[in-house]
């Protein structure tokens, strides 16, 4: 409605005409503004449906890390005891030949003097 149109309508039904407008008005707006809110409110819907497959994601991802992570624990405790009884074993291999050495030096030590080499 323009103006003119308005101003005629409240000429013709003076403060009657006035209310009944204001409320024609009103409805117009809050109807307006109810419709807005649906699409706000289904567009946050569809942003909670998508944050939620999101976080499902995520939660499936972490899973499969912490699962990696034991993984890579486990192997790392293994490369871990390896190393220690290769250490162990060749600690126990330089005792043998620092032995066997310790022997033939005795054993040359003994040795008289003049004996053949």
């Amino acid at each position: 409605m323009t103006g003119v149109e308005i101003a005629g309508l409240l000429k013709d039904y003076g403060l009657v005409g006035a209310v009944a407008l204001l409320l024609y008005a009103l409805k117009v707006v809050v109807g307006r503004w109810r419709d807005c809110m649906q699409e706000r409110l289904n567009d946050n819907k569809a942003i909670t449906e998508r944050m939620a497959t999101a976080l499902e994601r995520q939660a499936a991802t972490n899973a499969d890390i912490a699962e990696n992570m034991k993984e890579l624990r486990d192997g790392q405790g293994e490369i871990q005891k390896v190393a220690t009884e290769a250490a162990l074993t060749a600690a126990a291999g330089r005792r043998e030949t620092n032995a066997k050495l310790s022997d033939l030096k005795t054993g040359q030590d003994r040795q008289p003097s003049g004996a053949a080499k």
